[in-house]
């Protein structure tokens, strides 16, 4: 059994929508074998297309996808952390 080293592809930032091709892309680059990834939009409403598309790129770099179903953008609580600590 092999054990994959993955990241969260908010790891290296703080949006919530971003180029999850570009995310794949900089986690293989430096040695990851796993994107943690938020399910986007186009997965919510079943776009194929654009599901396959990231599916290919994930191949085609020996990449794994796992997803986080976690909570919505309006229930972050890192924004909730970051704007009370402004506060104090």
């Amino acid at each position: 059994m092999e054990n994959l080293i993955g990241v969260h592809y908010a790891f290296m930032g703080d949006q919530w929508d971003v180029d999850l091709h570009e995310r794949l892309k900089w986690a293989a680059s430096i040695g990851f074998d796993n994107l943690e990834i938020t399910p986007p939009e186009y997965m919510v409403n079943l776009d194929k297309r654009k599901m396959n598309d990231l599916r290919h790129v994930a191949e085609d770099l020996g990449m794994d996808l796992s997803f986080c179903i976690g909570f919505p953008k309006s229930k972050d609580m890192a924004v909730l952390i970051r704007q009370y600590g402004r506060q104090v």
